[in-house]
Protein backbone atom coordinates (compact mmCIF):
# COMPACT_ATOMS: atom_id res chain seq x y z
CA UNK A 1 0.00 0.00 0.00
CA UNK A 2 2.78 2.55 0.83
CA UNK A 3 4.29 1.89 -2.63
CA UNK A 4 0.92 2.55 -4.27
CA UNK A 5 0.56 5.81 -2.34
CA UNK A 6 4.09 6.79 -3.29
CA UNK A 7 3.45 6.09 -6.98
CA UNK A 8 0.17 8.04 -6.93
CA UNK A 9 1.92 10.87 -5.15
CA UNK A 10 4.65 10.96 -7.80
CA UNK A 11 2.05 10.92 -10.56
CA UNK A 12 0.14 13.75 -8.89
CA UNK A 13 3.35 15.75 -8.48
CA UNK A 14 4.19 15.15 -12.14
CA UNK A 15 0.71 16.19 -13.18
CA UNK A 16 0.97 19.47 -11.24
CA UNK A 17 4.59 20.32 -12.00
CA UNK A 18 5.10 18.58 -15.31
CA UNK A 19 3.66 21.64 -17.07
CA UNK A 20 6.69 23.66 -15.95
CA UNK A 21 9.19 21.15 -17.26
CA UNK A 22 8.77 23.10 -20.48
CA UNK A 23 8.33 26.82 -20.93
CA UNK A 24 4.76 27.88 -20.22
CA UNK A 25 2.98 31.01 -21.42
CA UNK A 26 0.57 32.72 -19.04
CA UNK A 27 -1.57 35.76 -19.78
CA UNK A 28 -2.21 38.71 -17.48
CA UNK A 29 -5.70 40.12 -18.07
CA UNK A 30 -8.04 42.81 -16.78
CA UNK A 31 -10.53 41.13 -14.46
CA UNK A 32 -13.40 43.18 -15.88
CA UNK A 33 -12.73 43.56 -19.61
CA UNK A 34 -10.65 40.35 -20.00
CA UNK A 35 -8.21 42.32 -22.18
CA UNK A 36 -4.49 41.60 -21.97
CA UNK A 37 -2.42 43.94 -19.78
CA UNK A 38 0.87 45.15 -21.18
CA UNK A 39 3.79 45.98 -18.86
CA UNK A 40 2.74 43.84 -15.86
CA UNK A 41 5.67 42.66 -13.71
CA UNK A 42 5.91 39.05 -12.48
CA UNK A 43 8.32 38.31 -9.66
CA UNK A 44 9.35 34.73 -10.49
CA UNK A 45 12.04 33.29 -8.20
CA UNK A 46 14.94 35.75 -8.61
CA UNK A 47 13.77 37.10 -11.99
CA UNK A 48 11.54 39.95 -13.12
CA UNK A 49 9.33 39.07 -16.09
CA UNK A 50 7.21 41.54 -18.09
CA UNK A 51 4.04 40.99 -20.09
CA UNK A 52 4.07 41.91 -23.79
CA UNK A 53 1.49 43.84 -25.86
CA UNK A 54 -0.99 40.99 -25.56
CA UNK A 55 -0.40 40.56 -21.82
CA UNK A 56 1.50 37.29 -22.32
CA UNK A 57 4.52 36.19 -20.28
CA UNK A 58 6.72 33.19 -20.97
CA UNK A 59 7.79 31.50 -17.73
CA UNK A 60 11.27 29.95 -17.50
CA UNK A 61 11.74 26.24 -18.08
CA UNK A 62 12.09 23.78 -15.22
CA UNK A 63 11.02 26.28 -12.58
CA UNK A 64 8.77 25.54 -9.63
CA UNK A 65 7.61 28.26 -7.28
CA UNK A 66 4.70 28.37 -4.89
CA UNK A 67 4.45 32.15 -4.56
CA UNK A 68 4.28 34.50 -7.58
CA UNK A 69 3.71 38.24 -7.23
CA UNK A 70 2.17 40.25 -10.10
CA UNK A 71 2.33 44.06 -10.14
CA UNK A 72 1.14 46.88 -12.39
CA UNK A 73 0.89 50.59 -11.60
CA UNK A 74 -2.81 50.77 -12.57
CA UNK A 75 -3.89 47.54 -10.85
CA UNK A 76 -3.88 46.00 -7.41
CA UNK A 77 -0.89 43.76 -6.76
CA UNK A 78 -1.63 40.04 -6.62
CA UNK A 79 0.22 37.16 -5.00
CA UNK A 80 -0.75 33.71 -6.24
CA UNK A 81 0.71 30.27 -6.90
CA UNK A 82 1.57 28.42 -10.08
CA UNK A 83 -0.94 25.71 -9.20
CA UNK A 84 -3.69 28.35 -9.01
CA UNK A 85 -2.60 29.80 -12.37
CA UNK A 86 -2.86 26.32 -13.93
CA UNK A 87 -6.34 25.83 -12.47
CA UNK A 88 -7.38 29.23 -13.89
CA UNK A 89 -6.35 28.19 -17.38
CA UNK A 90 -2.97 29.94 -17.36
CA UNK A 91 -4.67 33.29 -16.74
CA UNK A 92 -3.85 35.90 -14.10
CA UNK A 93 -6.68 38.38 -13.47
CA UNK A 94 -5.88 41.81 -12.00
CA UNK A 95 -8.38 44.30 -10.58
CA UNK A 96 -8.07 48.02 -11.30
CA UNK A 97 -6.69 50.14 -8.49
CA UNK A 98 -9.17 53.04 -8.16
CA UNK A 99 -6.55 55.24 -6.47
CA UNK A 100 -3.91 54.87 -9.19
CA UNK A 101 -3.04 57.63 -11.65
CA UNK A 102 -2.68 56.10 -15.08
CA UNK A 103 0.64 56.84 -16.75
CA UNK A 104 -0.19 58.31 -20.13
CA UNK A 105 2.30 57.76 -22.93
CA UNK A 106 2.19 60.34 -25.69
CA UNK A 107 4.13 61.22 -28.82
CA UNK A 108 4.28 65.01 -28.75
CA UNK A 109 7.95 64.87 -29.78
CA UNK A 110 7.26 62.05 -32.25
CA UNK A 111 8.52 59.56 -29.64
CA UNK A 112 6.65 57.85 -26.84
CA UNK A 113 7.27 59.63 -23.54
CA UNK A 114 5.77 59.89 -20.08
CA UNK A 115 3.26 62.71 -19.78
CA UNK A 116 5.04 64.25 -16.79
CA UNK A 117 8.18 64.65 -18.90
CA UNK A 118 6.43 66.93 -21.43
CA UNK A 119 6.35 70.71 -20.85
CA UNK A 120 3.27 71.22 -23.07
CA UNK A 121 -0.29 70.88 -21.86
CA UNK A 122 -1.56 67.62 -23.35
CA UNK A 123 -5.01 66.15 -23.77
CA UNK A 124 -4.88 62.38 -24.20
CA UNK A 125 -7.98 60.35 -25.09
CA UNK A 126 -7.58 56.59 -24.71
CA UNK A 127 -9.38 53.76 -26.48
CA UNK A 128 -11.39 53.13 -23.32
CA UNK A 129 -12.54 56.77 -23.31
CA UNK A 130 -13.48 56.57 -27.00
CA UNK A 131 -15.47 53.37 -26.45
CA UNK A 132 -17.29 54.99 -23.53
CA UNK A 133 -18.09 58.17 -25.50
CA UNK A 134 -19.18 56.12 -28.55
CA UNK A 135 -18.85 59.11 -30.92
CA UNK A 136 -20.42 59.28 -34.37
CA UNK A 137 -17.39 60.94 -35.99
CA UNK A 138 -13.76 61.63 -35.13
CA UNK A 139 -14.64 65.30 -34.62
CA UNK A 140 -17.09 64.25 -31.90
CA UNK A 141 -14.21 62.59 -30.02
CA UNK A 142 -12.55 65.99 -29.64
CA UNK A 143 -15.80 67.76 -28.82
CA UNK A 144 -16.73 65.28 -26.07
CA UNK A 145 -13.37 65.82 -24.37
CA UNK A 146 -14.53 69.23 -23.13
CA UNK A 147 -11.13 70.77 -23.94
CA UNK A 148 -11.52 71.41 -27.67
CA UNK A 149 -14.32 73.49 -29.22
CA UNK A 150 -15.64 71.98 -32.45
CA UNK A 151 -17.57 74.20 -34.87
CA UNK A 152 -20.25 72.43 -36.92
CA UNK A 153 -21.98 74.13 -39.82
CA UNK A 154 -23.62 70.85 -40.82
CA UNK A 155 -23.82 67.22 -39.76
CA UNK A 156 -20.90 66.20 -41.92
CA UNK A 157 -18.61 68.71 -40.31
CA UNK A 158 -16.42 69.38 -37.32
CA UNK A 159 -13.76 72.09 -37.36
CA UNK A 160 -11.69 71.97 -34.14
CA UNK A 161 -10.61 75.20 -32.49
CA UNK A 162 -7.77 75.40 -29.96
CA UNK A 163 -7.33 78.65 -28.03
CA UNK A 164 -8.77 80.69 -30.87
CA UNK A 165 -6.82 78.95 -33.64
CA UNK A 166 -8.46 76.76 -36.26
CA UNK A 167 -8.21 75.43 -39.83
CA UNK A 168 -4.72 75.75 -41.31
CA UNK A 169 -3.27 76.93 -37.98
CA UNK A 170 -3.87 73.53 -36.37
CA UNK A 171 -1.99 70.45 -37.52
CA UNK A 172 -4.01 67.28 -38.06
CA UNK A 173 -2.01 64.04 -38.05
CA UNK A 174 -2.84 60.35 -38.39
CA UNK A 175 -0.34 57.59 -37.56
CA UNK A 176 2.48 60.15 -37.58
CA UNK A 177 1.65 61.60 -41.04
CA UNK A 178 0.38 65.16 -41.49
CA UNK A 179 -2.97 65.54 -43.24
CA UNK A 180 -2.62 69.30 -43.70
CA UNK A 181 -1.98 70.25 -47.31
CA UNK A 182 -1.79 73.30 -49.56
CA UNK A 183 -5.60 73.70 -49.90
CA UNK A 184 -6.18 73.96 -46.15
CA UNK A 185 -7.70 77.44 -45.94
CA UNK A 186 -8.13 79.96 -43.15
CA UNK A 187 -11.86 79.21 -42.83
CA UNK A 188 -13.33 76.22 -41.05
CA UNK A 189 -12.32 72.78 -42.33
CA UNK A 190 -14.15 69.47 -42.07
CA UNK A 191 -11.23 67.09 -42.67
CA UNK A 192 -11.37 65.61 -39.15
CA UNK A 193 -14.41 63.53 -40.15
CA UNK A 194 -12.35 61.71 -42.78
CA UNK A 195 -11.03 59.49 -39.99
CA UNK A 196 -12.94 56.46 -38.75
CA UNK A 197 -13.92 56.98 -35.10
CA UNK A 198 -14.21 53.20 -34.61
CA UNK A 199 -10.63 52.60 -35.81
CA UNK A 200 -8.97 55.14 -33.50
CA UNK A 201 -7.18 53.64 -30.51
CA UNK A 202 -5.85 56.90 -29.07
CA UNK A 203 -5.97 60.62 -29.72
CA UNK A 204 -3.56 63.23 -28.42
CA UNK A 205 -3.98 67.00 -28.57
CA UNK A 206 -1.20 69.49 -27.90
CA UNK A 207 -2.97 72.55 -26.50
CA UNK A 208 -0.51 75.16 -27.72
CA UNK A 209 2.22 75.78 -30.29
CA UNK A 210 4.00 72.74 -31.68
CA UNK A 211 5.90 74.58 -34.39
CA UNK A 212 9.38 73.59 -33.22
CA UNK A 213 8.71 69.92 -33.98
CA UNK A 214 5.99 70.09 -36.64
CA UNK A 215 6.32 73.42 -38.48
CA UNK A 216 4.31 76.62 -38.88
CA UNK A 217 0.93 74.95 -39.45
CA UNK A 218 1.06 73.73 -35.82
CA UNK A 219 0.91 77.31 -34.49
CA UNK A 220 -2.34 76.71 -32.62
CA UNK A 221 -1.80 73.07 -31.66
CA UNK A 222 -1.51 69.51 -32.89
CA UNK A 223 -4.13 66.75 -33.07
CA UNK A 224 -2.48 63.35 -33.46
CA UNK A 225 -4.72 60.31 -34.07
CA UNK A 226 -3.38 56.76 -33.71
CA UNK A 227 -5.40 54.03 -35.41
CA UNK A 228 -5.65 50.32 -34.68
CA UNK A 229 -2.45 48.38 -35.34
CA UNK A 230 -1.69 44.66 -35.75
CA UNK A 231 0.21 43.02 -32.90
CA UNK A 232 3.08 40.57 -33.27
CA UNK A 233 2.72 37.39 -31.21
CA UNK A 234 5.23 34.82 -30.07
CA UNK A 235 5.19 31.31 -31.42
CA UNK A 236 4.13 29.76 -34.71
CA UNK A 237 0.46 29.42 -33.84
CA UNK A 238 -1.75 31.83 -35.76
CA UNK A 239 -4.10 33.99 -33.68
CA UNK A 240 -7.29 35.64 -34.97
CA UNK A 241 -9.09 38.50 -33.26
CA UNK A 242 -12.14 40.48 -34.32
CA UNK A 243 -14.61 43.14 -33.22
CA UNK A 244 -17.98 44.20 -34.57
CA UNK A 245 -20.26 47.13 -33.77
CA UNK A 246 -23.77 48.01 -34.93
CA UNK A 247 -25.46 51.22 -33.82
CA UNK A 248 -28.68 53.13 -34.40
CA UNK A 249 -29.32 56.69 -33.21
CA UNK A 250 -32.81 58.19 -33.24
CA UNK A 251 -31.72 61.87 -33.45
CA UNK A 252 -30.62 61.48 -37.07
CA UNK A 253 -31.65 57.89 -37.83
CA UNK A 254 -27.98 56.96 -37.88
CA UNK A 255 -27.21 53.44 -39.06
CA UNK A 256 -23.58 52.47 -38.49
CA UNK A 257 -21.78 49.16 -38.89
CA UNK A 258 -18.13 48.47 -38.09
CA UNK A 259 -16.01 45.34 -38.31
CA UNK A 260 -12.30 44.79 -37.79
CA UNK A 261 -10.28 41.59 -37.98
CA UNK A 262 -6.62 40.89 -37.22
CA UNK A 263 -4.33 37.91 -37.66
CA UNK A 264 -0.83 37.32 -36.26
CA UNK A 265 1.61 34.50 -36.78
CA UNK A 266 5.33 34.55 -36.15
CA UNK A 267 6.96 37.62 -37.66
CA UNK A 268 3.87 38.73 -39.59
CA UNK A 269 0.66 40.46 -38.51
CA UNK A 270 -2.31 41.86 -40.45
CA UNK A 271 -5.31 44.02 -39.59
CA UNK A 272 -8.32 45.05 -41.63
CA UNK A 273 -11.17 47.40 -40.71
CA UNK A 274 -14.31 48.63 -42.46
CA UNK A 275 -16.98 51.09 -41.27
CA UNK A 276 -20.07 52.48 -42.97
CA UNK A 277 -22.38 55.14 -41.59
CA UNK A 278 -25.60 56.55 -43.00
CA UNK A 279 -27.03 59.68 -41.38
CA UNK A 280 -30.54 60.89 -42.19
CA UNK A 281 -31.86 64.41 -41.60
CA UNK A 282 -31.07 65.64 -38.10
CA UNK A 283 -33.91 66.33 -35.67
CA UNK A 284 -33.13 69.22 -33.33
CA UNK A 285 -34.47 69.54 -29.81
CA UNK A 286 -37.85 71.22 -29.33
CA UNK A 287 -36.33 73.68 -26.86
CA UNK A 288 -33.41 74.64 -29.10
CA UNK A 289 -32.60 77.92 -30.77
CA UNK A 290 -35.42 78.80 -33.16
CA UNK A 291 -32.99 80.40 -35.62
CA UNK A 292 -31.81 76.90 -36.56
CA UNK A 293 -35.30 75.62 -37.40
CA UNK A 294 -36.09 74.58 -40.96
CA UNK A 295 -39.29 76.52 -41.57
CA UNK A 296 -39.22 75.97 -45.31
CA UNK A 297 -37.05 74.42 -47.98
CA UNK A 298 -36.49 74.75 -51.72
CA UNK A 299 -37.76 72.19 -54.21
CA UNK A 300 -37.21 72.54 -57.95
CA UNK A 301 -40.47 71.87 -59.82
CA UNK A 302 -40.71 72.05 -63.62
CA UNK A 303 -37.39 73.85 -63.82
CA UNK A 304 -38.43 76.49 -61.27
CA UNK A 305 -37.41 76.86 -57.61
CA UNK A 306 -40.39 76.63 -55.28
CA UNK A 307 -40.48 77.39 -51.56
CA UNK A 308 -42.14 74.56 -49.65
CA UNK A 309 -43.36 74.90 -46.05
CA UNK A 310 -41.76 72.37 -43.72
CA UNK A 311 -44.43 70.49 -41.76
CA UNK A 312 -41.88 69.71 -39.02
CA UNK A 313 -39.59 72.75 -38.45
CA UNK A 314 -37.41 70.81 -36.00
CA UNK A 315 -36.44 68.37 -38.75
CA UNK A 316 -33.41 69.79 -40.55
CA UNK A 317 -34.30 68.61 -44.03
CA UNK A 318 -31.50 67.81 -46.48
CA UNK A 319 -28.82 67.59 -43.80
CA UNK A 320 -28.04 63.87 -44.06
CA UNK A 321 -25.01 62.17 -45.61
CA UNK A 322 -23.16 58.84 -45.61
CA UNK A 323 -19.52 57.78 -45.28
CA UNK A 324 -17.34 54.72 -45.92
CA UNK A 325 -13.98 54.08 -44.21
CA UNK A 326 -11.46 51.31 -44.93
CA UNK A 327 -8.21 50.51 -43.12
CA UNK A 328 -5.58 47.90 -43.95
CA UNK A 329 -2.25 47.30 -42.17
CA UNK A 330 0.50 44.72 -42.66
CA UNK A 331 3.35 44.43 -40.15
CA UNK A 332 6.63 42.54 -40.45
CA UNK A 333 9.12 42.18 -37.60
CA UNK A 334 12.15 40.19 -38.84
CA UNK A 335 14.00 40.78 -35.57
CA UNK A 336 13.24 42.24 -32.17
CA UNK A 337 14.80 45.64 -32.86
CA UNK A 338 13.43 46.16 -36.38
CA UNK A 339 9.80 46.82 -37.27
CA UNK A 340 8.28 47.48 -40.73
CA UNK A 341 4.65 48.28 -41.47
CA UNK A 342 2.49 49.22 -44.47
CA UNK A 343 -0.74 51.18 -43.85
CA UNK A 344 -3.61 51.98 -46.21
CA UNK A 345 -6.42 54.40 -45.36
CA UNK A 346 -9.46 55.17 -47.50
CA UNK A 347 -12.43 57.44 -46.84
CA UNK A 348 -15.31 58.51 -49.07
CA UNK A 349 -18.39 60.53 -48.22
CA UNK A 350 -21.54 61.35 -50.13
CA UNK A 351 -22.54 64.96 -50.89
CA UNK A 352 -22.63 66.88 -47.59
CA UNK A 353 -25.21 69.73 -47.46
CA UNK A 354 -24.09 72.99 -45.81
CA UNK A 355 -27.10 73.43 -43.54
CA UNK A 356 -26.28 76.91 -42.22
CA UNK A 357 -26.25 78.30 -45.78
CA UNK A 358 -29.58 76.67 -46.59
CA UNK A 359 -31.43 78.51 -43.82
CA UNK A 360 -30.14 81.99 -44.77
CA UNK A 361 -32.89 84.34 -46.00
CA UNK A 362 -32.88 87.72 -47.74
CA UNK A 363 -36.07 89.67 -48.46
CA UNK A 364 -38.09 86.71 -47.12
CA UNK A 365 -36.56 84.40 -49.75
CA UNK A 366 -33.77 81.85 -49.37
CA UNK A 367 -30.35 83.11 -50.47
CA UNK A 368 -29.33 79.66 -51.69
CA UNK A 369 -31.33 76.92 -53.34
CA UNK A 370 -28.36 74.53 -53.09
CA UNK A 371 -25.13 74.57 -51.08
CA UNK A 372 -23.20 71.38 -50.50
CA UNK A 373 -19.75 69.89 -50.33
CA UNK A 374 -19.16 67.29 -53.00
CA UNK A 375 -17.93 63.83 -52.04
CA UNK A 376 -14.80 64.05 -49.91
CA UNK A 377 -12.24 61.47 -51.04
CA UNK A 378 -9.06 60.68 -49.13
CA UNK A 379 -6.62 57.80 -49.44
CA UNK A 380 -3.17 57.25 -47.97
CA UNK A 381 -0.42 54.73 -48.59
CA UNK A 382 2.17 54.72 -45.83
CA UNK A 383 5.37 52.78 -45.18
CA UNK A 384 6.78 53.21 -41.70
CA UNK A 385 9.62 51.56 -39.84
CA UNK A 386 11.67 51.77 -36.68
CA UNK A 387 15.07 50.46 -35.65
CA UNK A 388 16.67 50.25 -32.22
CA UNK A 389 20.45 50.29 -31.94
CA UNK A 390 22.52 51.99 -29.26
CA UNK A 391 25.41 53.77 -30.99
CA UNK A 392 27.07 57.18 -31.01
CA UNK A 393 24.49 58.74 -33.32
CA UNK A 394 21.18 57.39 -32.01
CA UNK A 395 19.44 54.87 -29.82
CA UNK A 396 16.29 54.73 -31.93
CA UNK A 397 15.39 55.84 -35.42
CA UNK A 398 12.07 55.75 -37.26
CA UNK A 399 10.99 56.80 -40.72
CA UNK A 400 7.79 57.50 -42.61
CA UNK A 401 7.04 57.54 -46.32
CA UNK A 402 3.51 58.53 -47.33
CA UNK A 403 1.45 59.34 -50.41
CA UNK A 404 -2.00 60.89 -49.98
CA UNK A 405 -4.71 61.79 -52.47
CA UNK A 406 -7.48 64.29 -51.72
CA UNK A 407 -10.50 65.41 -53.69
CA UNK A 408 -12.88 68.04 -52.37
CA UNK A 409 -15.47 70.33 -53.94
CA UNK A 410 -17.86 73.12 -52.99
CA UNK A 411 -21.08 73.66 -54.91
CA UNK A 412 -23.72 76.39 -54.60
CA UNK A 413 -26.65 77.81 -56.54
CA UNK A 414 -28.60 80.95 -55.71
CA UNK A 415 -32.38 80.83 -55.39
CA UNK A 416 -34.05 81.15 -58.83
CA UNK A 417 -30.66 80.91 -60.56
CA UNK A 418 -29.87 78.40 -63.28
CA UNK A 419 -26.11 78.53 -62.61
CA UNK A 420 -24.49 76.02 -60.27
CA UNK A 421 -21.02 77.13 -59.22
CA UNK A 422 -18.59 74.28 -58.64
CA UNK A 423 -15.04 74.41 -57.32
CA UNK A 424 -13.17 71.08 -57.28
CA UNK A 425 -9.69 70.62 -55.87
CA UNK A 426 -7.45 67.58 -56.15
CA UNK A 427 -4.19 67.20 -54.25
CA UNK A 428 -1.42 64.61 -54.43
CA UNK A 429 0.64 64.93 -51.26
CA UNK A 430 4.04 63.28 -50.89
CA UNK A 431 5.86 63.30 -47.54
CA UNK A 432 8.88 61.66 -45.99
CA UNK A 433 10.39 62.05 -42.54
CA UNK A 434 13.11 60.52 -40.40
CA UNK A 435 13.50 61.03 -36.66
CA UNK A 436 16.30 60.10 -34.28
CA UNK A 437 16.53 59.86 -30.52
CA UNK A 438 19.69 59.75 -28.44
CA UNK A 439 19.66 59.47 -24.65
CA UNK A 440 22.85 60.37 -22.80
CA UNK A 441 21.43 59.93 -19.30
CA UNK A 442 18.12 59.86 -17.44
CA UNK A 443 18.03 63.66 -17.47
CA UNK A 444 19.46 64.52 -20.87
CA UNK A 445 18.89 63.51 -24.46
CA UNK A 446 18.54 64.76 -28.02
CA UNK A 447 15.75 64.56 -30.60
CA UNK A 448 16.53 65.45 -34.20
CA UNK A 449 15.30 64.65 -37.68
CA UNK A 450 14.19 65.92 -41.08
CA UNK A 451 10.97 66.11 -43.09
CA UNK A 452 10.20 66.82 -46.75
CA UNK A 453 6.75 67.58 -48.20
CA UNK A 454 5.53 68.12 -51.75
CA UNK A 455 1.98 68.93 -52.86
CA UNK A 456 0.68 68.76 -56.42
CA UNK A 457 -2.59 70.64 -56.90
CA UNK A 458 -5.23 70.58 -59.64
Amino acid sequence: MPKVILVLGMLWFYFITGGVAQAQTVKVIDAQSKAGIEGATLVWEDQLLFSDERGEVELPKNSIQDSITVKHFAYKSLTTSFQQIVEDGYLISLSINPLSLNEVVISVNKWEQRKEDIPNQILSISKRDIDFLDPQTAADILSASGKVFVQKSQQGGGSPMIRGFSANRILLMVDGVRMNNAIFRGGNLQNAILLDAHAIKQSEVILGPGTVIYGSDALGGVMDFHTLSPKITKGDKGIWEGNATVRYASANAEKTGHFDLSFAKGKWAWLGSVSFSDYDDLRMGSRGNESYQRLSYVNRINGQDSLITNDDPNLQRFSGFSQLNLLQKIRFQPQANLNLQYNFHYSRSSDIPRYDRLIEFRDELPRNAEWYYGPQLWSMHQLEGSYLSENKLFDRVKWNLAFQQYEESRNDRRFDSTILRERTEQVDAFSMSIDFEKEWSEKSGLYYGAEAIRNKID
